[in-house]
């Protein structure tokens, strides 16, 4: 199974934009908000819980 993705930027794009920005360009145009919903609501696994 292939899958076609749109790219984010061009080639010639990313060459132009500040090397100092591209992170955050790039990050910015994820969607990570499900992944981070899933860690919040998932407890570290092996983690005990103590009762005092």
């Amino acid at each position: 199974m292939y899958l076609l993705q749109k790219s984010l930027f061009s080639f010639e794009q990313w060459l132009e934009i500040e090397p100092s920005e591209r992170l955050e360009l790039f990050f910015s145009a994820l969607d990570l908000q499900p992944y981070a919903a899933k860690l919040r609501n998932s407890s570290p696994q092996g983690a005990k819980t103590y009762q005092s």
